[in-house]
């Protein structure tokens, strides 16, 4: 025999796992966040080696280690600019996974609405079950 389905009931799973994929997605714009930011990091320490050159230098030491820095700075900058957009997609994975869990908080509140709802229904429909049986009993007596 085939189970009637309820609708409310699969959409609340179809919420529930929305939620879960868009969690994952969310630790996996953390994740991509956190790892910009360590090649900032780096880029930076690499920068400040290059800034620190001691002793007197020729013209052609001097002109390879600025354009070293430049190529230093150009790929601090690159790796900057990466950072802020994982932060942005971070952000935007964090506006899912919350909107996600409001979608599923909701239809979990629908479903108990809709539960209480039945439960009274069926206390009515005992009660006036009750009552015909009462009133059926009295008129055969």
């Amino acid at each position: 025999m085939i189970r009637p389905r309820n609708p409310l009931a699969t959409l609340l799973r179809l919420r529930g796992i929305q939620e879960r994929r868009e969690r994952g997605a969310l630790a996996r714009a953390e994740r991509a966040l956190a790892d910009s930011r360590a090649q900032v990091a780096a880029r930076k320490q690499v920068l400040d080696a290059l800034s620190m050159a001691g002793g007197p230098l020729s013209a052609a030491q001097l002109r390879a280690v600025r354009m070293q820095g430049d190529h230093a700075y150009e790929l601090l900058r690159a790796a900057r600019e990466a950072a802020a957009s994982a932060e942005a997609e971070r952000d935007a994975a964090a506006a899912a996974a919350s909107r996600a869990a409001l979608r599923r908080k909701s239809t979990e509140r629908l479903v108990e609405r809709r539960d209480l709802e039945a439960q009274a229904l069926a206390r009515t429909a005992a009660a006036r079950a009750l009552d015909e049986l009462v009133v059926t009993r009295r008129s055969s007596s």
